[in-house]
């Protein structure tokens, strides 16, 4: 049937098909790939972007120090040490009042970015009002003590007994 056609009939049908397979291959091939490099290069940029922000954030000067906790707020001690301390009996007076078993009550190393602040590790074990109360009466207490991490989790073979495990935090200021 190919024999009826002009020689140059041929070539440009068999030009024709081979111009269609080639788009087909761009179609089936190109076009995903295209896709594909699209996606790249946006995720890409905006990596980049993100990049420029947090080295941006990075490059910022450190924020001045907090403003000191206003009177009677703040726990009046010589030093770190004593505030430290005067932090940890706090917290023994309150974990009594609330009937609870002191696993550790100890001073922590606190944010050296807040100078005016001692911390705190608790560690207590209780009935659920208790460990409650507990937390209830050092987030109200005046000086004030805030919890900076913590978690409050069962007692493993002890039924209706948690464990309360943080870190608590205080300001303090010359005094004493």
């Amino acid at each position: 049937m190919s024999e009826q056609f002009s020689p140059l009939t041929r070539r440009l049908v068999a030009a024709g098909l081979a111009i269609l397979l080639l788009l087909l291959l761009i179609q089936v091939v190109a076009m995903p790939v295209t896709g594909l490099l699209r996606s790249s290069l946006a995720d890409l940029a905006a990596s980049r972007a993100r990049l420029e922000r947090l080295e941006a954030i990075s490059a910022r000067p450190d924020q001045p120090h907090s403003k000191p906790a206003p009177p009677g707020l703040a726990i009046e001690a010589r030093d770190t040490t004593s505030a430290g301390a005067a932090l940890v009996n706090a917290i023994g007076a309150a974990r009594q009042r609330a009937g609870l078993q002191a696993l550790d009550i100890s001073p922590a190393p606190s944010d050296p970015r807040h100078p005016d602040h001692v911390a705190a590790q608790i560690h207590c074990v209780g009935a659920m009002d208790a460990v409650l109360a507990l937390a209830n009466e050092l987030e109200r207490a005046h000086p004030l003590i805030r919890f900076s991490a913590w978690k409050i989790e069962p007692v493993q073979g002890q039924a209706a007994q948690l464990q309360l495990s943080g870190t608590v935090e205080a300001a303090w200021a010359t005094g004493q």
